[in-house]
């Protein structure tokens, strides 16, 4: 898997990262999970952003067959996240209104087990409104 980073207008291209390889026939058929934290140039002084710096993320999945035999490739729930600076105090408690875009929470930490208790309510309003 590869990441190519652009301007997010034009064709101007700013570099390419190998986000993950593997030798082929190593999973033994096994799922499993990995993060890589990109690596996106970062901005500079220029006249147009949008033209000038890399704000775009194009992925690529390789894959090829295998000397002899089948090969199977599967890729499940591929996700890119934009993490936002932590601002929050986790320690304390957090509640957030809905709707937000606060999707995955990231806990970073030594080695070990955690436990990590989360809440979720969904408040119906008290009337109904019919227009006719």
């Amino acid at each position: 898997m590869t990441a190519e980073y652009y301007a997010s207008k034009g064709s101007q291209k700013f570099g390419t990262e190998i986000i993950y390889a593997d030798a082929g026939g190593t999973t033994d058929k096994t799922w499993m999970s990995f993060s890589h934290d990109l690596s996106l140039p970062n901005p500079t002084s220029v006249d147009d952003p949008l033209t000038d710096d890399a704000r775009s993320l194009q992925l690529f999945l390789h894959h090829r067959a295998p000397v002899e035999g089948e090969g199977l490739v599967g890729i499940d729930d591929l996700n890119v996240i934009s993490w936002q600076p932590d601002v929050f105090n986790l320690s304390q408690g957090q509640s957030f209104s809905t709707p937000h875009g606060l999707d995955f929470l990231k806990i970073n930490g030594n080695p070990g087990e955690y436990t990590l208790t989360a809440t979720a309510e969904h408040i119906l309003p008290n009337f109904i409104r019919i227009f006719a």
